[in-house]
């Protein structure tokens, strides 16, 4: 009952009061008076990757390669590797600033001082000299460096040409759809497993349908459909606010 009263006469209040007419004013005050922003499109990638570069997983230097590591996400993953992994598998955090990353680096070492040697990659996704080596050199890469549309086209690319796992946490399905559509066929005779969706968008609703299909598939029963409704105390990340 209480949270049906806090809703009624606080939160619905509240956003119908204060919350739509900001964002009205908002939206056409920007409208008016800022220029619009130029949508970043995944762009054709003008690389010719050489397959003749790529090696086998098991000659490789990394199993995992941190990109955009010095991001707000990209920390966090960082520090949840130091803990709960360390030096037992072999792992790099790459980026495009070298100081930040010596930083960053800096950071994990007082959570695992066994990370001192922890390598660090220097990384512009436009620069394919830089990618190339980068994936080439790894078994998976792990990237939280978006948006996606933006600077995430080449590191699919190349995966997908070298047979290299990737993972990203983007939410952005209309690039993610031109990334299959471009991209599927090449990983597919490559081997490289291409993830998307592996951040907040989609993976708690991801793991409640699964649970609910296990649950349902017990009792002899068969989900056909799932909707999601969800209340959830939080705000967006430092990442999704940059």
């Amino acid at each position: 009952v209480v949270p049906f009263l806090t809703t009624l006469f606080i939160k619905l209040p509240f956003w119908i009061l204060i919350l739509l007419p900001t964002s009205i004013i908002y939206l056409a005050a920007a409208k008016l008076f800022l220029k619009p922003k130029k949508e970043k499109a995944a762009k054709e990638v003008d690389v010719a990757f050489d397959e003749g570069a790529s090696k086998p997983l098991s000659t490789r230097s990394n199993d995992i390669v941190l990109l955009g590591a010095t991001g707000f996400t990209g920390k966090l993953a960082a520090q949840y590797l130091a803990k709960n992994y360390g030096t037992s598998v072999k792992w790099a955090i790459a980026g495009r600033r070298l100081g930040a990353l010596r930083e960053l680096r800096d950071h994990l070492v007082a959570i695992n001082p066994d990370l001192k040697d922890l390598p660090l990659l220097v990384v512009d996704t436009s620069v394919p000299e830089q990618v190339t080596e980068m994936v080439t050199d790894t078994r998976v890469v792990i990237t939280t460096a978006g948006p996606f549309a933006a600077y995430g086209t080449p590191i699919v690319q190349a995966c997908a040409v070298y047979g290299t796992g990737y993972c990203d946490i983007t939410g952005e399905s209309d690039w993610v759809r031109q990334m299959i559509d471009r991209f599927d066929d090449e990983a597919r005779r490559s081997g490289a497993r291409i993830v998307h969706f592996c951040g907040h968008d989609c993976v708690p609703w991801d793991l409640l349908t699964l649970q609910a299909a296990k649950q349902l598939k017990s009792k002899g029963e068969t989900l056909s459909s799932i909707e999601c409704f969800d209340e959830i105390r939080g705000d967006m990340s430092g990442g999704t606010v940059a």
